[in-house]
């Protein structure tokens, strides 16, 4: 399966309703653009060779890997305890319907 990303910027704020998970902002700390980010975690990191577990579930997972990948890489700092406290509080939100532990897919190679 292939999909498309497509990055937009735009001037305007982030609202989430109650049903939403609250935002999780992760600060970049170099001034690549999102191409150059792009190539690193798809070409030279293959983060697109993930499968999601048989209900497609797994995103967390796959995120958890992508801020340790930009931490190694000096692009943010390591967000690794700050995200799990995020999940911690969005599943005391949210119960069952925001699973804890994570569920992971599987990176493999191609």
């Amino acid at each position: 399966m292939r999909t498309n990303l497509v990055l937009e910027w735009k001037k305007v704020s982030i609202d989430s309703n109650t049903r939403d998970t609250d935002l999780f902002k992760v600060p970049v700390l170099r001034n690549d653009t999102a191409r150059v980010l792009c190539m690193q975690l798809f070409n030279d990191f293959k983060v697109n060779q993930y499968d999601f577990d048989d209900q497609g579930r797994g995103c967390r997972h796959w995120c958890a890997s992508i801020f340790n990948i930009l931490a190694r890489l000096g692009v943010t700092e390591d967000v690794s305890l700050d995200f799990e406290n995020w999940e911690n509080k969005q599943y005391q939100k949210f119960g069952d319907m925001f699973p804890m532990p994570r569920i992971c897919g599987t990176f493999y190679t191609a």
